[in-house]
């Protein structure tokens, strides 16, 4: 859910399993009893004494969604993956002095060599569901994952930490991976140096932000369908539909060849903002994109606006200019993402018969991206259909501050009824909100599709942008 209020750190401690947290917290303690101990013998049975706690409260080797960050991917020589997660660390409030140069750190993974690997065969082979799976993902993001662990003499868990101390302090869990998912979060306040980072980001490059940072449960509309005016105290509508028939007539006509190829099935919008003189000459163009748009997508509008010779502005218009955004959307191709859905379906089947000793592991993994897969590309479409049913009822007849921004968040029930509205952002403009909520009030969402129905009450977060 979409909770404005809950810190990135908040939300990630929500996710951890209660007993991934009990874990950790008590293999910190012996951590930092390890490192205050005053001879090997004291080392040696508070070893002993967690081996007995980690037998007890993990007897079954067994990491159930876990949550975590990927420390490192790295590949074999052969193209085997090997795989490091580093588990979130535990709150250093009330620390001792002493304790300060004792740093816990604890981590799961892969062996990293293939010769190691031999006896336990952790590393992540090519052509896996899970290996293609793993290709998207990149050091530094946030996970939830599951696997298992092995016995080992010293720790019950096998450890690949190589002495003593690094086995307390900053051991390394030897596991195989059965699934391993991204968690859909910008973490801020874990790493300030990548805040930093970040926030430069954002501040040099908006487009970034938008295709990439934004949660895949957040609809941003444009309050504007076809195209939005600097002045809307005229007699417009004649001058404008001409335009923007013959706009549509040459666009319709000359589509982008790479979207029609399906290079970029996930679409997105061109904005194309013309200065128009009262002699009805264009005198300067610019072009702005935000989604998956490719250079020839912005190319393919800007030559649908220039093409169009127009006629003088009519008299009554009052400025010496007239300013008009025009907004080409590319919709996503749903059949693309459903023909991607059969190619992992294939793909897991591939690995299931070319895997006969661990069918049940790829068989697992595989029916769990398939999960994934489907509920993603169910709720993209879903929230288009929201999308598209808002926008539907947007009939905007005068100009509002383009740097105005209204975020609802939006509860849907199992048939898609409204059942409650939070308005997130303050709000500056009361005729802007007005307006939404009269075409909130018109809409009528379909019925949440069945692979959904578990999330019911169903939440997204709309942000509506003049």
């Amino acid at each position: 859910d979409l909770i404005k209020e809950s810190t990135p750190q908040k939300f990630l401690n929500e996710l951890k399993p209660i007993k991934q947290k009990y874990f950790l917290r008590n293999l910190k303690d012996f951590a930092m009893n390890y490192g205050r101990s005053k001879n090997a013998i004291q080392k040696f049975l508070l070893r002993k004494k967690r081996k007995k706690f980690i037998s007890e409260h993990l007897k079954n080797l067994s990491f159930e969604e876990w949550v975590g960050r990927i420390k490192k991917i790295q590949t074999t020589e052969n193209g085997e993956a090997s795989l490091e997660i580093e588990l979130p660390r535990t709150n250093t409030k009330g620390i001792e002095k002493s304790d300060s140069n004792i740093e816990f750190n604890l981590t799961v993974g892969t062996n990293i060599h293939r010769k190691k690997d031999e006896q336990y065969k952790t590393l992540i082979k090519p052509d896996t569901p899970i290996y293609n799976w793993l290709a998207d993902f990149q050091e530094g993001e946030w996970v939830v994952f599951s696997g298992n662990g092995f016995l080992g003499e010293m720790d019950y868990l096998k450890i690949s930490s190589l002495n003593e101390q690094e086995a307390m302090i900053k051991p390394k869990f030897l596991i195989k991976f059965e699934f391993i998912e991204k968690i859909d979060i910008y973490d801020s306040n874990i790493n300030n140096n990548e805040e930093k980072k970040f926030s430069k980001i954002k501040k040099n490059n908006k487009k970034l932000i938008d295709n990439n940072i934004i949660n895949s449960k957040t609809i941003t509309i444009r309050y504007f369908k076809n195209f939005r005016l600097s002045n809307y105290n005229w007699n417009y509508k004649n001058f404008i539909n001409r335009w923007h028939r013959m706009i549509s007539y040459h666009w319709n006509n000359h589509p982008p060849l790479d979207y029609l190829k399906g290079s970029n099935p996930k679409g997105g919008e061109v904005f194309v903002l013309a200065t128009v003189k009262e002699d009805g000459q264009v005198n300067n163009y610019s072009v702005n994109s935000i989604g998956e748009v490719s250079k020839n997508m912005e190319i393919s509008a800007l030559e649908a606006v220039r093409v169009v010779s127009l006629p003088p502005i009519p008299e009554d218009f009052p400025d010496e200019e007239l300013k008009v955004e025009f907004r080409f959307e590319l919709s996503q191709i749903p059949h693309l993402f459903k023909e991607k859905n059969n190619q992992m379906k294939n793909l897991m089947k591939k690995a299931d018969n070319n895997s006969d000793n661990q069918k049940g592991v790829f068989s697992k993994m595989g029916e769990k991206i398939l999960i994934k897969k489907l509920v993603s590309s169910t709720r993209v479409a879903f929230n288009q259909s929201i999308k598209q049913e808002l926008s539907s009822h947007f009939s905007p007849n005068q100009r509002f501050d383009p740097s105005l921004k209204l975020e609802i968040e939006l509860t849907l029930n199992g048939v898609g009824k409204i059942i409650e509205k939070k308005i997130i952002t303050p709000v500056k403009s009361e005729k802007f909100l007005l307006m939404v909520m009269n075409s909130l009030r018109k809409s009528n969402f379909s019925p949440l599709p069945k692979i959904l129905a578990s999330n019911a009450p169903y939440r997204v977060l709309l942000r509506i942008i003049p």
